[in-house]
């Protein structure tokens, strides 16, 4: 067991824990520029149906207010 985080055996397991690790990578590297890259949106209006009643009136509903 270690008495002290400076003792030279705890030392070399965090040394070798590092070296172990490396560099760490993302899934994919980053663009070099992100102003380069398509950038796209779509945004589906699936509510826009101007000839349907509500569901329900809001003074109608029991949970509103």
């Amino acid at each position: 067991m270690f008495t002290s985080l400076f003792a030279p055996e705890f030392q070399a397991v965090l040394d070798s824990a590092v070296k172990a690790a490396g560099r760490a990578n993302g899934p994919f590297p980053s663009p070099e520029d992100w102003r380069d890259q398509v950038i796209y949106f779509l945004m589906v209006d699936r509510f826009n149906n101007p000839a349907a009643r509500p569901v329900h009136q809001p003074y109608d509903d029991p949970n509103y207010g």
